[in-house]
């Protein structure tokens, strides 16, 4: 499979506006806070429907706010996964599969897992990185990635022996979103809007591909008939090519009529597409607009085609 970039396309770089109908308005009783003990007991109901359990004996970091702006109060947990034999191993098996962060939304008082992940899905720590300073206000899930510089060529312990980089995310219909993400209250009125923000607007620059082949699990996002961004379910890997720089995307989920795709550095808002039309192997699906964070920048692609093969 030959995968080209070539020249960069024509974008618009506009906020979007997504609708949905707005929850009822709660009473001031049902607005009221919500304790960890309440939160770590909803997350063991919502584990046990999986067959899983959480490690009472590691610490479990929970984070309480509300996140979709309905006046009920959500939360994000970090926790480890009671699996004995992967706690005997060292490494991959330990850090990446039992190590946890799930968000779980308030609804009617009772909390659902919407998102549940290794936790170096979203900070992509290695066995000698650190993470500090969790914090999840309104909507935004902020934590500091300590990379550890001793393997790096020139590394002097006077400079210090990590490099601290600040990390946000949004959560937006349930999931993780890289970015700052800023939502009204939905009890403002009968619509949900959502505005895409960043700390200098600055736009980003998308280089399609050439030569893509439609194997079976190969998705492609296109703009103007050009091959924009992948996913290869196949290797669960992805490639998108912002200003210049080549990104790996690591996921890519369908919840109903949405779909959202990102990796480490890049994230692209869940959207809603609307089903054309289908065959054995892939079906067509059309969005209005999609957006695309990396590296504090953002950029808006409008009249989007997904050709979805999973």
């Amino acid at each position: 499979m030959s995968l080209t970039a070539c020249a960069e396309t024509n974008t618009s770089n506009v906020s979007k506006v997504k609708t949905e109908p707005a929850r009822t308005a709660k009473s001031k009783a049902e607005s009221t806070d919500i304790t960890k003990e309440f939160v770590l007991k909803e997350l063991t109901r919502n584990l046990k429907a999986k067959n899983l359990k959480y490690d009472t004996e590691t610490q479990q970091k929970v984070l309480i706010s509300d996140v979709n702006g309905d006046n009920l109060k959500d939360a994000v947990v970090t926790f480890w996964i009671d699996d004995p034999e992967a706690h005997r191993n060292f490494g991959k098996s330990a850090i990446y599969e039992v190590w946890k962060i799930a968000i779980l939304i308030n609804e009617d008082n009772k909390l659902n897992i919407t998102e549940l992940k290794p936790f170096t899905d979203l900070v992509p720590l290695g066995t000698n990185d650190q993470h500090s300073d969790e914090k999840l206000k309104g909507n935004t899930y902020s934590v500091t990635y300590e990379r550890n510089k001793q393997f790096d060529d020139n590394f002097n312990s006077d400079n210090g022996w990590f490099e601290k980089k600040p990390m946000e995310f949004s959560i937006i219909n349930g999931k993780f979103v890289l970015g700052k993400v800023a939502i009204a209250n939905k009890n403002s009125n009968t619509q949900e809007n959502v505005t895409k923000s960043t700390a200098n607007n600055a736009t980003l620059k998308i280089t399609p591909f050439q030569d893509i082949s439609h194997e079976p699990g190969f998705s492609v996002f296109y703009q103007n008939g050009k091959a924009l961004f992948y996913f290869d379910e196949n290797t669960k890997k992805g490639k998108i090519v912002l200003d210049d720089n080549s990104y790996d995307l690591a996921y890519f989920d369908k919840d109903g009529d949405y779909f959202s795709i990102g990796g480490t550095y890049v994230d692209v808002e869940p959207t809603k597409f609307d089903y054309t039309e289908g065959g054995a192997d892939c079906s067509t699906w059309k969005a209005k607009s999609l957006i695309i964070f990396a590296k504090g920048k953002q950029l808006t692609l409008n009249s989007v085609t997904l050709s979805y093969c999973p």
